[in-house]
């Protein structure tokens, strides 16, 4: 399992390279049934009790024995594993003018997965981490994780008075978020997720008119299904409004940004966060990191964010460097 997501995790890097879509690779990859779907998942890296440990046992059975390429082999499933954290990090430092001192960064997630407090290799770590030596101001905030636990694993590696400098754990999502120079997702909380916003129609026209090459909108003005962002091609309802009728921005302003006022959070879904809120309270250009590819870009986009996922490539600026 450990290697097939490095594997994917390697492909990933390629695809941001190159301006593709590793969810799009990702589906096509399994639907070879040699193959399968399954653990095909693009994202920061893996984490938990046994994946490193396990592979790192088999490094040591191999070189025990005199098979130094075998050991290689397995060896480098864990290399790739930190050098998809590394990348993710430095993506985010470029992206904040080559430097976090003194910023502030939310960080939604820190459980190595979902639904769990567990938080042993998790990828948070490594990260957060790699934030901490470049000063940054981290606050965090994750449903399930203890903020003892943050600070235990975060002290094996860092005096405590840096941690007390640095690291702020959040009761909610909305206090680490606030005036945040970023956000950050590295666990893939489905509150996390966008499918509680609810989107006008003027968003499609809106978004097309920035993204003219964009396949998805392309096919939402003309389909009533469409590959959603996973790329699994399933039902584009995701995407489309239930029920609003309120155009996106006044007419004849097309250099106004979308306005978040109008891209609706639904109220009655409390189990997702309101990024809409979110778009309001965090610092221009609105940056978001998706280590976990579990937003619709789209959507976020819609709100002003400017959006980076593993495997894909960037939004395109649309605001001033000063703005970073």
């Amino acid at each position: 399992l450990a290697q097939r997501i490095s594997s994917i995790n390697s492909l990933s890097a390629l695809c941001e390279s190159e301006g593709a879509d590793i969810s799009e690779l990702a589906y096509a990859v399994g639907l070879d049934e040699r193959i399968g779907p399954k653990f095909l998942k693009a994202s920061v890296g893996f984490g938990g009790s046994c994946f490193k440990k396990d592979v790192l046992n088999l490094v040591y059975m191999a070189e025990s024995r005199h098979l130094t390429e075998v050991a290689n082999y397995w060896r480098a499933v864990v290399d790739i594993n930190e050098y998809q954290k590394e990348r993710f990090t430095k993506r985010i430092i470029r992206s904040l003018n080559n430097t976090l001192n003194s910023k502030k960064i939310a960080v939604l997630g820190y459980a190595y997965k979902k639904d769990t407090g567990d938080t042993r290799e998790s990828a948070a770590i490594t990260v957060i981490g790699q934030m901490i030596s470049e000063n940054a101001r981290v606050h965090i905030y994750d449903p399930k994780v203890k903020e003892s636990q943050i600070k235990q694993d975060l002290l094996a590696d860092h005096r405590p008075e840096t941690i007390d400098r640095c690291i702020t754990v959040c009761n909610d999502p909305y206090t680490a978020c606030d005036k945040a120079a970023a956000v950050v997702i590295l666990t893939e909380w489905d509150y996390f997720k966008t499918d509680g916003l609810i989107l006008p129609p003027a968003l499609f026209e809106k978004l097309a008119s920035r993204d003219p090459e964009n396949p998805r909108l392309k096919r939402t003005s003309t389909s009533s299904s469409e590959t959603n962002s996973e790329g699994t091609g399933s039902s584009s309802e995701g995407l489309q409004p239930k029920v609003h009728d309120s155009p996106l921005t006044s007419p004849g302003s097309p250099a106004e940004p979308l306005n978040a006022s109008k891209v609706l959070h639904n109220e009655t879904n409390e189990s997702r966060i309101d990024w809409a809120r979110v778009s309001r309270i965090v610092r221009r250009p609105r940056l978001v990191f998706d280590g976990r590819n579990v937003v619709d870009r789209l959507k976020l986009e819609a709100l002003d964010f400017h959006v980076n996922c593993i495997g894909k490539a960037s939004t395109p600026s649309r605001r001033p460097s000063r703005y970073q």
